[in-house]
């Protein structure tokens, strides 16, 4: 036997290799994890915000019944001059300094006063608070519970000093859909506001239509206006530059939504190889570029080239996946199989659309559809991720 095709022997005692030590976390990924600890009680507390737990009880002056919650401050101000805003716990010290736990009224059991910094719709405020200390509060021990209690979501989840209205939120989030604003760019605007000034609110009636597909569904009878029309299509806009991204960044989607879980979904891209016969096939028609470019390492500097999105015919994204290899078809293969968990409800998802789907005629266009769906049934069942959606 030549010695050139004998492996090499490594010597029996070699010293153990080291394994590549782990990249520590980021504050920024170490806050997301902390706030992804506490998603169960923001959400819970969040929620709570919105009852009102105080109307209908007895209201603290004695004169009646509580029936209204104001839903824009949860302490009153106190005004010496005409239009001359002050701040109660600055000008007064003797204990007249607004108290959580009690939705306003003052806590027999407070401590010491908290310096808060609270960003409200009119500006950002320096202000004093004290916590509620009652034993029998189950929140006593949290301030971040007391903070979220009274409608404020804290800055940081252990000890925090600063806390931001629900209302503000929900404004910057709504500027930040519309016109972009960056988080700086809104804060500077708070940082000049000296009053709350909004326009009116416009009423609005909205009238939609509410549609039933389990009514007049016989075969004879108009299938093609009963039709659920899905397509698959190729974004190549939204693709990604390679860049040195934190390794432990916390995912808020986690398989929620329309996005495959991140992890679930490169492990299944790895079962298959980029150039089998069942998963890729050339086309004979010239026009059909998607295909015959398949693995073309034609992105330069990308880590993901677009996405492949599957959506209903008025466009409303049903799964999104993301391509690392130009257009392949283990990448559309993944983005039908989600949408047709979605519209069956195959499994337990977070989100599913109910719909009738053996009552209607299903029909999915893809523009290589005459390449795509040839050997489709041979990909979906030989492939232990697609396997249970193989026959619908």
């Amino acid at each position: 036997v030549p010695v050139e095709s004998l492996p090499p022997q490594e010597p029996e005692n070699s010293p153990p290799v080291d394994p590549e030590p782990e990249t520590p976390m980021t504050q920024t990924a170490k806050l997301m994890a902390e706030y992804m600890a506490k998603f169960p009680d923001i959400l819970r507390l969040w929620v709570a915000h919105k009852s009102g737990a105080g109307v209908g009880t007895p209201c603290y002056c004695g004169n009646g019944v509580r029936s209204t919650r104001c839903r824009d401050c949860c302490q009153y101000e106190l005004s010496y001059e005409f239009f001359v805003k002050h701040d109660i716990s600055l000008v007064d010290s003797g204990g007249h300094l607004p108290t959580l736990g009690h939705y306003g009224r003052p806590c027999p059991n407070i401590g010491n006063s908290v310096m808060m910094t609270i960003v409200e719709p009119n500006g950002v405020h320096a202000t004093k608070l004290f916590f509620c200390g009652c034993a029998e509060n189950p929140s006593v021990d949290s301030r971040f519970d007391q903070l979220m209690e009274a409608g404020f979501f804290p800055g940081s989840v252990d000890s925090p000093r600063t806390g931001f209205s629900f209302e503000i939120m929900r404004r910057f989030h709504l500027a930040s859909l519309e016109s972009k604003t960056a988080a700086l760019d809104f804060m500077s605007c708070l940082r000049r506001l000296t009053d709350n000034a909004t326009t009116a609110k416009v009423p609005v009636s909205t009238v939609s239509r509410a549609s039933n597909t389990s009514v007049d569904t016989e075969p004879i009878f108009h299938r093609h206006v009963l039709q659920q029309q899905s397509t698959l299509d190729g974004n190549f806009h939204t693709s990604h530059f390679a860049k040195n991204c934190d390794p432990h960044d916390v995912s808020l989607f986690n398989g929620k939504a329309h996005f495959p879980p991140d992890v679930q979904y490169c492990t299944y891209l790895k079962s298959i190889p980029l150039s089998t016969e069942v998963e890729f096939q050339k086309s004979t028609c010239k026009y059909l570029k998607a295909v015959n470019r398949q693995d073309k390492k034609k992105f330069k500097f990308q880590d993901v080239n677009g996405t492949i999105n599957g959506q209903c015919s008025h466009v409303f994204v049903v799964a999104s996946v993301d391509m690392h290899h130009s257009e392949r078809f283990a990448n559309a293969d993944a983005a039908l199989a989600r949408m047709l968990r979605k519209m069956v409800a195959t499994n337990n998802q977070d989100i599913q659309f109910r719909l009738a789907f053996e009552n209607i005629d299903q029909v999915v266009t893809y523009e290589i559809a005459c390449a795509y769906y040839v050997k489709i049934k041979a990909r979906f069942r030989e492939s232990p991720d697609l396997a249970d959606v193989a026959d619908i």
